[in-house]
């Protein structure tokens, strides 16, 4: 019923909340990636940069280097 409503499956609802949560701290903290991947529920850091690289198609190393050229 969940994937006939929202149109993706539980599991990819909550995991693209997680990283999205984390794009929030990335744009707002200077939190370690380790120490963000944890924040959103993910202890595996490298599950949740491949999460993260799955949604938005960058690292969140490659993404917080672009936000910091913005910024400065």
């Amino acid at each position: 019923l969940f994937t006939k409503e929202m149109g993706v499956t539980l599991t990819e609802y909550v995991n693209r909340k997680r990283t999205a949560y984390g794009i929030l701290l990335l744009n707002t903290t200077s939190m370690k990636i380790q120490t963000i991947a944890q924040h959103c529920g993910i202890p595996d850091v490298n599950y949740f940069t491949k999460l993260f690289k799955k949604f938005y198609e960058k690292t969140p190393k490659e993404y917080r280097e672009i936000i910091s050229n913005f910024s400065s």
